[in-house]
């Protein structure tokens, strides 16, 4: 399994205070920095990674009550291609309202190339909360989407469905915004 690697773009000319403090409490390190242009605005680049985590090595830890442990032990899962066990991990994070395992656990039963167990059992009730919770800009807007196809065994709704694009827009969900016809501010 290779290294995940990321790319975060600030606007200024260095990063936020705390963004690199909250990469480092989440297991990444920082690779490099470098100042860019967008859209005529100054704006900083911070490449990051993380390397492949054992998942085993992160027992104790989130045994010991570590949120971010198992939140973490559940991506590795995920990157083991291991999803019954990954979401089994996300599902008891997310029923204790555990944000970021709600987002990403609605991300993977929207995610058509990968095998989650309990997608039809638990899609809407997690996507739902991860909504409610605010998870990710994208977890009202794929709420939107069950009520749009009609998924996870819910009547299609189309009210419903705008009202939820509208919620993912007010998130900055840049995509629901277009949708919408409606301008996007960050």
């Amino acid at each position: 399994m290779s290294p995940l690697l990321l790319l975060l773009a600030c606007s200024g000319p260095t990063p936020p205070a705390g963004v690199e403090d909250a990469f480092k409490d989440n297991g990444f390190r920082i690779v490099e920095h470098h100042p860019a242009v967008v859209d005529g605005q100054p704006v900083q680049i911070t490449t990051v990674t993380r390397d492949p985590v054992d998942p085993a090595t992160l027992d104790a830890a989130c045994g010991g009550g570590d949120l971010i442990a198992c939140h973490q032990r559940g991506e590795a899962l995920l990157g083991q291609g291991r999803y019954a066990e990954m979401e089994q991990a996300w599902l008891a994070l997310c029923e204790k309202g555990h944000k970021p395992a709600c987002g990403d656990l609605a991300y993977q039963y929207a995610n058509p190339f990968i095998q989650v167990p309990g997608r039809e059992t638990h899609g809407l009730e997690v996507t739902t909360r991860a909504c409610e919770l605010h998870a990710q800009p994208i977890s009202c807007a794929l709420l939107a989407s069950v009520y749009e196809k009609g998924a996870f065994g819910v009547q299609p709704d189309a009210v419903r469905a705008e009202t939820l694009t509208r919620q993912a827009c007010a998130d900055q969900h840049y995509a629901s915004c277009q949708k919408l016809g409606l301008p996007f501010t960050p």
